[in-house]
């Protein structure tokens, strides 16, 4: 299934309603987890072609900046295997200090050398706590426009699905672009979370729209949910 019969699917589902589509629900993620595994094969190909092209621009230039001005970089990260991304990177003193993968989600930096002719080794801290390999940066921009700068990165908002229904059982719940997961607890009616407390499912991600659905079986939800910079969207998932 292609992207755009995907997003096809989901419109149709919005506008009729999941409960029309109950009795298909595994089927529908059936579906959708094969798309995700095609998906994750194409990226795989793309990846391999990104690292490629990043070392060969890097390598064609015969003269690299002795250093790079503190601020703000757009910059190449990879890890020359599954990892190879336009991210934006802090130097001071032409050290990294600050790492946003992919513009928008901060890394710990827990290793960083000196960079060297527009090329830096660090390690940052994952999202779930590990330390990651080296990585390679890559100031690709400096070298083609010595001592360039760009703007701050953008911060990622944040959206926290929860039910307040009582005996709903597990709630699995889809979020477009960014995975499921599953609702097992409740809270008291009138009672409000906050982003991330233990109950609820929360997802971080890049400012936009995106469609969400969810089912325990009974009853379904559906909706499109608007994320914006470093804001939090509370979804409540009841009667």
């Amino acid at each position: 299934m292609c992207f755009m019969k995907r997003q096809i699917l989901l419109i149709v589902l919005l506008f009729f309603g999941f409960s029309s589509f109950s009795q298909d629900w595994s089927d529908l993620i059936y579906l959708l987890n094969a798309e995700d595994a095609q998906r994750a094969a194409a990226n795989k190909e793309e990846t391999k072609a990104r690292i490629q092209q990043t070392k060969e621009i890097y390598h064609s230039s015969r003269d690299y900046p002795s250093t790079i001005i503190d601020g703000w970089h757009k910059v190449m990260i990879s890890d020359n295997y599954t990892l190879c991304e336009e991210s934006k990177v802090y130097v001071v003193n032409n050290q990294i200090t600050k790492v946003f993968l992919s513009n928008n989600f901060e890394r710990r930096v827990s290793f960083t050398g000196p960079i060297r002719d527009a090329k830096a080794v660090v390690k940052v801290t994952k999202s779930n706590g590990q330390e990651s390999n080296y990585l390679d940066v890559y100031f690709i921009d400096d070298i083609i426009s010595p001592n360039s700068g760009v703007s701050a990165p953008q911060k990622p908002g944040q959206v926290c699905f929860y039910s307040d229904l009582k005996w709903g059982g597990t709630i699995s719940v889809n979020l477009e672009g960014y995975g499921a997961g599953e609702l097992t607890t409740y809270f008291q009616q009138g009672q409000q979370p906050n982003c991330g407390q233990k109950g609820t499912l929360t997802f971080t991600c890049k400012s936009g729209e995106y469609a969400y659905g969810a089912t325990n079986g009974n009853r379904d939800w559906g909706g499109r949910v608007t994320i914006t910079e470093g804001h939090c969207s509370l979804i409540r998932l009841g009667k």
